[in-house]
């Protein structure tokens, strides 16, 4: 079992992304909910959405480690979104025709390497698996590769949707209830911080949390303006069915992949 989490604060307006270093990885934290991931530090820049990234063939395509530049990534996504390999009917947590970014990232590579790989990630809701396109931004190729029962860490635009599946549940009157006694106030989506970790359910999970990790499954953490955590234990959102789940009761050892995330999304018809 791997853990890794990091936190995203939602929006008050729609505004430009902010570029911001996180140990080794850029997060371009996009207010629309698209967000963009680097390996390595990137020049200072900032867009209003992914649609808006420069699409074109950069003038300057760096050496093979050199961090991303904004025209790389802009570049590296579009390659694989419009290759032929990305399934026709892909979706994102909203719905809408297009598979989930995830990620833009330089590809892991052992030894010298003469090629400037970048890995994109995707997620289709449709079919409920991982697209991981690697394109050589020199040559302007694209390798495909599907995973399944592989959940990297959610978006911002995966944990904003499960935070609303999750306001639109009963528990959120449990929840609410907390933060009156603990603040002496209601909260919103817009006044707390929220950290989304993908999780996958354990061997012996039992009941609807069982579909965590052929489904797109996350837990929240949920962090008030004071600083106080709701103590939510076992809050987890399946994205794919748009239902929040019980995983306190009837299950073994679950596993948790950590990462960022947004709201609901029904696809019960696309069980794998």
């Amino acid at each position: 079992m791997t853990s890794r989490s990091t936190s995203w604060r939602r929006p008050r307006t729609v505004a430009v992304a902010a570029v911001f270093a996180l140990v080794l990885a850029v997060v371009i934290a996009l207010r629309t909910g698209d967000d963009v991931v680097a390996d390595e530090p990137q020049p200072d820049g900032s867009v209003e959405r992914t649609n808006e990234l420069p699409t074109e063939r950069p003038d300057e395509i760096g050496a093979p480690r050199d961090p991303l530049s904004i025209e790389e990534i802009g570049y590296a996504k579009h390659l694989a979104e419009t290759d032929a390999s990305m399934p026709d009917d892909a979706t994102d947590v909203d719905g809408d025709p297009v598979a989930q970014l995830l990620s833009v990232d330089l590809t892991p590579t052992e030894g010298e390497t003469t090629q400037r790989l970048v890995d994109v990630t995707f997620y289709d809701y449709t079919d409920n698996h991982v697209i991981t396109q690697t394109v050589d931004l020199g040559a302007g190729t694209v390798d495909s590769a599907d995973g399944r029962g592989f959940q990297p860490p959610p978006s911002p635009a995966e944990t904003s949707a499960a935070l609303a599946v999750v306001l639109a549940d009963p528990i959120s009157d449990q929840l609410q209830a907390e933060s009156l006694k603990g603040t002496g106030a209601t909260f919103d989506a817009e006044s707390v911080s929220v950290t989304g970790s993908a999780w996958t359910a354990g061997p012996d999970q039992q009941g609807p949390a069982a579909r965590c990790g052929k489904q797109r499954c996350v837990e929240l953490r949920i962090q008030l303006p004071d600083g106080l955590y709701l103590t939510a234990s076992g809050l987890v959102v399946n994205l794919s069915q748009g239902t929040v789940l019980d995983t306190t009761g009837d299950h073994g050892d679950a596993g948790h992949d950590h990462a960022d995330g947004d709201a609901g999304h029904d696809h019960s018809d696309h069980e794998h």
